[in-house]
């Protein structure tokens, strides 16, 4: 009877996806003992520490299935790769606020009885609206066993893509903001210093015509900062995709390009070609930005609930999985470490 129950144990081990760490059960116990070890164990395998809540799954969900999600979720994207996250509030949280200190004071010439050259640190709060957003799949019994037999586990799938649509959302708020609400990206910020304007496209320039419009950003950016930046700083230049590939392919008279010749000049700066950076209109923006200034971090990404699952509710032949998401955008923290140039 034991080792009938074993078989009908493992089958069942099968069933419901135990297939990282086998469950084991005693031989010793009576068939009682043995089916109410097995549940508490299922019970114990459906919340595993160091993992999501599973409402209820199989451990599968929250180890194989939540990696993947993971690498989806937390895969850098231009927006994650300069802006420094800093979680904020919880998913139902309409409103989140960011302390923003600056320091200040001055010196004088020393006197016994002076108490001027004093120092002072004021602080003020930047409030941001959330954004809350979610997503619904649904699978069923033969749409499994029907991609299964193509050796494709459609479940997996279509989280991944679950995953990777609230990775892209979240990164086109942090460049963008939310439309008519009190949420800002990093095009968008209320504390952006003014942008010039290019006065003619990067196509209609020369080689060195490019090369100095970026020194022409560097030198600002270095006077903004009250000469602490050097051309040695760690620094990105966010660049529309369009005038990537003049800079990729624009070539000097030795045959350098115009990307090359940059890197060579700013030991630390990296290049991100991004989509966000060319409106509808045809219209394209440069930014230069300043990893840190002062060894404080120029740009914060206001997180919320990165992902946040529901649960898997099973129905009477499928399955659905509903999960949310929210976000507060961008915040630019220190101004003077972001300059802009538009019409280019």
């Amino acid at each position: 009877m034991n080792e009938l129950l074993k078989n009908m144990l493992a089958s069942r081990n099968l069933d419901y996806g135990h297939n990282i760490t086998p469950i084991v059960i005693d031989s010793k116990l009576d068939r009682g003992e043995q089916i109410a070890k097995y549940n508490q164990m299922m019970a114990m395998d459906s919340n595993i520490p160091n993992n999501a809540s599973s409402s209820g799954a199989p451990a599968i969900y929250t180890t194989a299935f939540m990696n993947e999600i993971n690498r989806q979720l937390f895969q850098i994207r231009n927006f994650d790769a300069v802006a420094t996250p800093v979680t904020l509030g919880s998913f139902g949280t309409s409103q989140v606020q960011m302390p923003m200190l600056n320091l200040e004071g001055d010196v004088e010439d020393y006197d016994d009885y002076s108490e001027g050259g004093q120092s002072a640190a004021t602080l003020k709060t930047a409030w941001r609206d959330t954004k809350e957003f979610s997503k619904t799949l649904m699978y069923g019994y033969k749409e499994q066993a029907v991609m299964g037999m193509a050796g494709v586990d459609i479940a997996t799938e279509k989280r991944s893509a679950q995953a990777e649509r609230i990775s892209i959302e979240i990164n086109k708020i942090g460049f963008y903001g939310v439309a008519n609400q009190n949420t800002f990206g990093l095009l968008t910020d209320p504390n952006l210093l003014p942008a010039e304007d290019a006065g003619k496209t990067l196509k209609d320039m020369t080689f060195d015509e490019a090369q100095a419009l970026v020194g022409v950003m560097f030198n600002r950016l270095r006077k903004q900062s009250g000469g602490i930046l050097n051309r040695d700083a760690k620094m990105f230049l966010m660049i529309d995709l369009e005038n990537a590939e003049y800079f990729a392919t624009k070539i000097n008279l030795i045959g350098i390009t115009l990307e090359d010749q940059l890197k060579k000049i700013y030991k630390n700066l990296e290049i991100l070609p991004t989509p966000e950076y060319r409106s509808t209109k045809g219209q394209a923006t440069w930014q230069l930005i300043a990893d840190e200034v002062n060894g404080v971090k120029t740009v914060r990404s206001l997180e919320v609930t990165r992902y946040n699952s529901l649960g898997l509710v099973q129905k009477v032949s499928s399955w659905a999985e509903k999960v949310c998401a929210s976000f507060a955008g961008a915040v630019v923290y220190k101004p003077m470490g972001i300059t802009s140039i538009i019409n280019i």
